[in-house]
């Protein structure tokens, strides 16, 4: 992922606060994918459908 994304670099297993506010950059950097089918401008930190699906793709991971 973009380091704008994680600028902390840290990565330590735990959903904490800042996992949480990198995921409302990576919802908000993302937001036509992730944000607009739920009709929201703001991230919220919650890994939804459309947030785990974009992550997967960025991995790799494709759905059936």
């Amino acid at each position: 992922f973009p380091v704008t994304i994680n600028p902390e670099g840290r990565i330590t297993g735990i959903f904490g606060p800042m996992t949480h506010r990198a995921v409302i950059r990576f919802q908000e950097r993302y937001r036509e994918d992730v944000l607009s089918p739920i009709n929201s401008t703001s991230g919220t930190g919650i890994v939804g459908i459309h947030t785990r699906t974009k992550i997967n793709r960025f991995l790799g991971y494709t759905q059936n």
